[in-house]
């Protein structure tokens, strides 16, 4: 049977606990984790959430909404900045850090990014010296252009604000939602 990327195995444990572990460490206590294909078996594997000192909370999608279309259905309950991460992804930064820096700028929305050694497979993030970000190129766009290589890592600090620019439709953050954020920054 296929086994959801979320559930993957690294040293023992699945891309999930490594996730819940992360954000237990850093004090969260409340996580919402929103599921599409083969979302059952990550709501039976996480349950309420307990087993792993949170809160958690599964929904799951009907039809396929992309990585800002899935939050529509939740935009009422989501009134201070909130951490966004996708499912896929194993990571350790100063959360703390990153938080304090989103507020001092004010801003809609903080990306996580770095480089890599494959960004043709990437989303590409054009950001001036003092990290604000300029342009956004989504990998089927860049072309093998790599520009300075820094890539979406999936990981983002926002504001309830950017909930104003999602609907309940199929939208992706690089591709349809910061774009837009950003215009209207300018």
């Amino acid at each position: 049977s296929e086994i959801p990327k979320p559930l993957v195995e690294i040293n023992g444990k699945s891309i999930l606990e490594h996730q819940l572990d992360y954000l237990k460490k850093e004090k969260f206590t409340d996580v919402i984790v929103l599921t599409g294909h083969l979302g059952q078996k990550i709501h039976e594997f996480l349950g309420d959430g307990s087993a792993f000192g949170l809160k958690i909370e599964c929904l799951q999608e009907t039809t396929p909404l992309g990585t800002a279309g899935c939050l529509a259905a939740i935009k009422d309950r989501l009134k201070s900045d909130f951490l966004l991460l996708y499912g896929d992804v194993i990571l350790d930064i100063n959360i703390h850090g990153l938080t304090k820096f989103h507020q001092n700028h004010g801003a809609v929305a903080t990306l996580v990014v770095h480089p890599n050694d494959h960004p043709d497979d990437s989303d590409l993030v054009i950001a001036d010296k003092d990290g604000k970000i300029n342009a956004f190129i989504s990998k089927k766009e860049h072309g093998g252009n790599f520009l300075d290589n820094l890539v979406n890592a999936a990981m983002y600090v926002l504001s309830p604000d950017v909930l104003d620019y999602i609907a309940l439709e199929k939208c992706d953050f690089i591709r349809d939602i910061f774009p837009k954020v950003l215009k209207d920054q300018k």
